[in-house]
C-alpha cells in the first residue's frame, strides 16, 4: 500500500509568516520609545531631547530600524553617568533606551510578537 501525500501551504499564511519578524522588531523599537516616553526615563531640561525623540519616532526598514533624537547634544546626554549625574528627577536615566530595554525587555518582546501575530496571522 503505498501512500502520497502533498502539502500546500496558503499565500496568505506563508506571506504573513515571512513578514513576521520585520513586523516585530518594528513593533519593539516603537515601544521602547513609548514605554521611555511614558515612564519619564528621557533626561530632561527643557524637554527638547524627549519632544524630538517623540518626533524623530522609528525609522529604518526592513529589518533595520531605530530610535534616536534629532538634537545635537543627545550622544552627550546619553553617555552621562548615571550615578555620577545629578538628575533632576530621578526617574531619569542616562542610556535611557537601553536602560527600558533591560528593564522591561521581557514585556515589550512579548507583547510585540502577541500584536503582532493577532494582527498578521
Amino acid at each position: 500500500m503505498e501512500i502520497i501525500a502533498t502539502f500546500e501551504p496558503d499565500l496568505k499564511t506563508d506571506r504573513n509568516l515571512n513578514k513576521l519578524p520585520d513586523e516585530i522588531l518594528y513593533t519593539i523599537a516603537k515601544e521602547v520609545l513609548d514605554m521611555t516616553d511614558s515612564l519619564e526615563y528621557f533626561p530632561k531640561d527643557s524637554g527638547d531631547l524627549e519632544r524630538s525623540s517623540m518626533a524623530a519616532g522609528v525609522r529604518g526598514e526592513s529589518g533595520e530600524y531605530y530610535i534616536g533624537s534629532f538634537v545635537d547634544y543627545a550622544s552627550h546626554v546619553w553617555d552621562m553617568s548615571q550615578n555620577e549625574t545629578n538628575w533632576t528627577n530621578p526617574k531619569r536615566k542616562s542610556k535611557w533606551y537601553a536602560y527600558t530595554l533591560k528593564t522591561h525587555g521581557q514585556l515589550i518582546l512579548d507583547t510585540a510578537v502577541n500584536r503582532e501575530w493577532k494582527e498578521n496571522m
